[in-house]
């Protein structure tokens, strides 16, 4: 479990360290998702799910253009946006297994922004969110 979760780690970082000027093909290359379309769609989001998906989509977005960001902030945010999307969650079949290989990571790298000790590492996490937005849009509306 440790090895998975140091790879996944290591992804994700090389996600975010490449992600900056690259185009949403190149980082699809690299992600550790596992994800695919639906018989060549985008999987269908229920609608208030969406509501709360596209409010952290929102949140890191809005902290782009921020010279000094607000990471402790935006953590607590995204978790308790985290929070209300699970307690929410009336998905079920395999739009909603689709939406869980994207989820789990994304998760963990909300917890990782959290709980990084110093501002290289959380500005690593924020930018590996930010490439995880551009992974939520290639497959899910």
């Amino acid at each position: 479990m440790k090895l998975l979760v140091t790879v996944m780690m290591f992804m994700f970082w090389t996600i975010g360290l490449f992600a900056q000027g690259q185009s949403t093909e190149d980082i699809l290359k690299r992600h550790p998702y596992a994800l695919s379309l639906n018989a060549g769609s985008k999987w269908k989001v229920d609608k208030d799910m969406m509501v709360v998906l596209r409010r952290m989509e929102e949140r890191i977005k809005g902290q782009e253009k921020v010279k000094d960001r607000e990471y402790a902030s935006l953590g607590d945010a995204l978790s308790k946006d985290i929070n209300a999307l699970v307690a929410g969650c009336t998905m079920s079949g395999p739009a909603h297994d689709a939406l869980h290989k994207w989820l789990v990571p994304y998760m963990d790298l909300v917890g990782e922004l959290k709980d990084s000790p110093n501002d290289y590492l959380k500005e690593e996490s924020y930018r590996n969110l930010l490439a995880a937005l551009r992974v939520f849009n290639v497959y899910f509306e």
